[in-house]
């Protein structure tokens, strides 16, 4: 071969392989792309439960808090402290 057939010949070849990495590069940059997207789900899915669990945590600490269970026992146990008058309501 001549090197005027040599040059287009390594031109056609390089110019392949350049198109081949392209392709390739893009591939997965989309592949990248969706992996971003499904991690930005699951960080928000890890921060709702978060939040979720401070409010249970919330919750939790005022179910065992005295005044609740005072509340409790007064509204729906009827019980009463020593020294403390009951009225009751005969007109209903």
């Amino acid at each position: 071969m001549n090197k005027r057939k040599k040059f287009k010949l390594s031109f056609w070849i390089a110019a392949g392989l350049l198109i081949y990495m392209l392709v390739i590069i893009y591939k997965q940059e989309d592949m990248f792309n969706a992996r971003r997207a499904e991690l930005n789900e699951v960080l928000a899915k890890i921060e709702a439960e978060t939040e979720y669990k401070q409010q249970l945590e919330k919750e939790k600490q005022e179910l065992f808090s005295d005044e609740h269970i005072e509340k409790v026992a007064r509204e729906k146990l009827g019980l009463v402290r020593p020294g403390d008058k009951v009225f009751v309501d005969i007109n209903d």
